[in-house]
């Protein structure tokens, strides 16, 4: 719809504007701002990750993927916004960049594990479906790998390796977590 995209452009525009007006009265950027007000860690690692995403510089986009470390990453942030190296936000930056990559690596990870399709083959990928057997059904000897058994679990099948197809092994994984814990 054209006005509703005209609205839009003006929006940013506006935005864009305002930041310029706050950086040129504050000498602060953005990013600075934030990490000046108070706030939990977590809530301005996610401010800090949205700024981020949504600056102009390319190169500050590919900081939220996780593809360096924190150190690295407030370096190229302090030279493309041209913050002095001794700026009392760099702590907070810091702190945020370190949550904002861990979080980018364990969603790598997770992703990975989701791709990873569950094999019989695989003899970790078994003793992970023996564990949560064990886990789930301490008092009740399971008779054999494929057995109707497994649908008191809520297992489709007789066959459990075949319920975990959009999920790959991730998804044993998940179930399994509660009884290790």
């Amino acid at each position: 719809d054209g006005g509703r995209l005209s609205w839009a452009m003006l929006l940013h525009w506006i935005w864009r504007v305002w930041k310029w007006l706050l950086r040129f009265f504050t000498g602060q950027c953005e990013l600075e701002r934030l990490c000046y007000q108070k706030q939990q860690p977590y809530q301005l690692a996610l401010k800090i990750e949205r700024s981020l995403r949504r600056s102009r510089a390319k190169e500050l986009h590919q900081l939220v993927e996780g593809s360096c470390t924190a150190d690295d990453a407030v370096d190229v942030i302090l030279r493309v916004k041209r913050v002095k190296q001794d700026s009392k936000c760099v702590p907070s930056l810091k702190s945020s960049m370190q949550i904002i990559m861990g979080v980018a690596s364990l969603t790598k990870e997770v992703e990975q594990l989701k791709g990873q399709a569950f094999t019989k083959d695989n003899q970790h990928h078994e003793s992970l479906l023996s564990e949560l057997w064990d886990h789930m059904m301490p008092s009740e000897k399971l008779t054999s790998r494929v057995s109707p058994q497994w649908k008191e679990l809520g297992f489709q099948g007789n066959d459990p390796g075949t319920d975990f197809r959009g999920m790959g092994v991730f998804g044993l994984m998940c179930l399994q977590y509660p009884g290790n814990c």
